[in-house]
């Protein structure tokens, strides 16, 4: 028995099965397994269901340290961190301060003579979609990518010693972009587009920081993921040539090692904008769709990434600042982050009209900042008091993860039926959030109008 073996039948045998003949044994020789077990444990006591003892209210405590300072037309308001409950009953009480300015993001650089649109949907693009767009007038290139988590289990130089990627036994999400080496070197830098266009399908390029997460990795270290697959890291480029992800691997390793949640387009050409977004929402619509605006377009001139949904924050900023979390396995279709994460990362509060919720902490900082003043302006009459409002949710499904409620940065309220005619006074609560650094879900083709995204960059 190995440890891949081991693995599964210890989280079982956690769960009340009887273990199987050879677990003991194994366990009495390998010491990993047995920090996995005692890691497991530590998980399940910490997330034990039981009785929820309401924390204090620290809505308080938080309201005399707001600044107002001047943000364009409008006040926007930067708050320090707020002293909460830990997140999960017994972790205990936790302080966090941190009244830093939060650092505004990167732009994406383009040539003067470049003029490049990015597309995207709620779902996968069909792969006929980006053999239609190419075909457009005044269009000269496109490529078609995807972002999705795979879990990285272990790394090794090369030599073959192992190297540490986590603070704990279990495996690190990464976000993974799956590009087409023919037709994405195009978009990124001149100086890494022959690296870009070389890599195999055994082969993994990082972005410089994710390089410098994991401990200095350098060309020729091997990564091992959970699905079994082992990639050689090719070559080191900035995020910015890999659409801000940490990795990225051709399309067809993409597809083995994990599912993609987002796919975008982008569209180089030298004419109209205008003209071409509205040709490819034609396209768009003769695929069948039901209506034009399930697809976005917009062009990348003065955003941050270049890539799809450019307003949700890239893992690789949100690891910078929050460090990263291990997966640790909570039963057979769900993973946990690892509990040193949480208690140092994820507070609660009670704050009205919300009741108690829990976050991230410098989310829920901004989010009491927020949910004050719509009190305030009496837009609260908006939310749903009796209603389920999430932000933080531990428990992972292995085969859809919900990334932004595992970080606990998205906020989404239980609306009124009535907010849709009330859409003026809607606007004001979108408004308030965005002012207090939530990005809002409800564009399309998202269509989420009770999400907000709480982002650690400056929303200048």
């Amino acid at each position: 028995m190995d440890c891949l073996d081991a693995r599964p039948l210890i989280s079982a045998a956690m769960d009340g099965e009887p273990a199987p003949d050879g677990l003991d044994d194994h366990l009495a020789r390998c010491s990993e397994c047995r920090t996995f077990r005692a890691d497991m444990h530590d998980v399940r006591r910490s997330l034990r269901m039981g009785p929820v003892v309401p924390p204090p209210d620290v809505v308080g405590a938080v309201l005399p340290r707001v600044a107002a300072t001047e943000h364009r037309s409008t006040t926007k308001v930067r708050i320090g961190l707020i002293a909460a409950t830990a997140a999960c009953v017994g972790l205990g009480l936790m302080l966090v301060d941190d009244t830093s300015p939060r650092p505004r993001a990167s732009v994406v650089e383009l040539s003067a003579d470049q003029s490049i649109l990015v597309a995207w949907t709620a779902d996968p693009l069909p792969d006929r979609f980006g053999d239609q767009v190419v075909n457009l007038g005044q269009v000269r290139s496109t490529t078609t990518a995807d972002l999705g988590l795979a879990n990285l289990r272990q790394a090794f130089d090369a030599e073959g010693t192992p190297i540490t990627v986590g603070r704990r036994s279990g495996v690190v999400p990464i976000e993974v972009l799956g590009y087409d080496p023919d037709t994405y070197p195009a978009f990124a830098s001149a100086l890494h587009r022959e690296q870009l266009s070389a890599l195999e399908a055994d082969e993994v390029i990082l972005s410089d920081s994710a390089a410098q997460l994991r401990g200095g990795l350098t060309p020729g270290d091997t990564l091992l993921f959970e699905s079994g697959q082992e990639l050689t890291v090719a070559a080191l480029v900035p995020e910015s040539d890999i659409a801000a992800a940490e990795m990225a691997v051709t399309e067809t390793t993409a597809d083995d090692l994990r599912p993609a949640d987002d796919s975008f387009i982008l569209v180089e050409h030298d004419g109209d904008a205008e003209q071409i977004r509205a040709e490819m929402r034609d396209e768009w619509t003769d695929l069948d769709r039901a209506t034009v605006s399930d697809l976005a377009v917009v062009p990348v001139k003065g955003l941050a990434y270049l890539r799809g949904r450019p307003d949700s924050t890239p893992h690789l900023v949100l690891k910078e600042r929050f460090g990263e979390f291990t997966f640790v396995p909570y039963d057979e279709e769900h993973s946990v982050p690892d509990p040193d994460w949480v208690a140092a990362n994820v507070a609660s509060a009670t704050i009205a009209p919300l009741g108690t919720i829990r976050c991230q902490a410098d989310t829920l900082a901004s989010l009491a900042t927020a949910m004050a003043q719509i009190v305030e302006r009496d837009l609260d009459a908006l939310i749903d008091p009796t209603g389920r409002h999430r932000c933080w949710e531990p428990l992972a499904d292995n085969s859809d993860i919900d990334a932004s409620h595992l970080w606990g940065i998205a906020v989404e309220l239980d609306l009124r039926d009535n907010v849709k005619v009330d859409g003026h006074r809607y606007l004001d609560l979108v408004s308030t959030m965005h002012a207090a650094g939530f990005q809002w879900g409800g564009h399309p083709p998202d269509n989420h109008p009770g999400q907000f995204e709480w982002s650690p960059l400056s929303p200048d």
